[in-house]
Formats: C-alpha cells, structure tokens, sequence
C-alpha cells in the first residue's frame, strides 16, 4: 500500500479550505475568543497531515499553545498566517 491511497482529494481540500475561510470571515479580531482560537488551532494541527498541508501544522500548534497561555496578539499574528497559508494552498489547487 501505498500512502497516495490514503491522500486528500482535491475536492476534499477545496471543502477543508472553505470552510476554514467561513470560519475566519465569522471571526471577530476585536472580541478576541481564545478557547475558539485554542479550538481551531488544535484542529488545524490535526488536519493538516490528512489533507497535505504541512505549513499548517506548526501554525496550528502555535496558535493552540498561544491561544491556552492568552497570548492575544500572539493569536492574531497566528491567525493571519494561518490565513495566508490558506490562500496559498488555495491558489496552488486552483494552478493544478
């Protein structure tokens, strides 16, 4: 076997990135909610072997760790990377 049977789907990816967009638009960076942030950031963590996304895993810790300490800013500056990163997988996807 080989581990290609067990990778994402290109659809598969595209639905894990909207929805992570969807819950980035219905965040609020001025009511900061960090058990929201330690929640994402776990699952991002979680998620980002299955679906190929290895610049996401880091980020996800980070943002978990920063978000149980109440790192506020810590968060923010994590979320937008993780943002980022987002997009960029987006627009490799849509290249492929």
């Amino acid at each position: 076997m080989t581990t290609d049977m067990f990778a994402a789907s290109t659809e598969l990816k595209k639905r894990y990135l909207e929805r992570k967009f969807k819950e980035f638009d219905s965040y609020d960076p001025t009511q900061v909610d960090l058990p929201w942030a330690q929640q994402m950031g776990h699952q991002i963590k979680g998620n980002a072997a299955t679906f190929d996304f290895p610049a996401l895993e880091p980020l996800g810790a980070q943002l978990e760790i920063a978000a149980k300490n109440n790192e506020v800013e810590v968060v923010l500056r994590l979320l937008s990377a993780i943002k980022l990163e987002c997009l960029r997988y987006q627009s490799e996807i849509d290249k492929s």
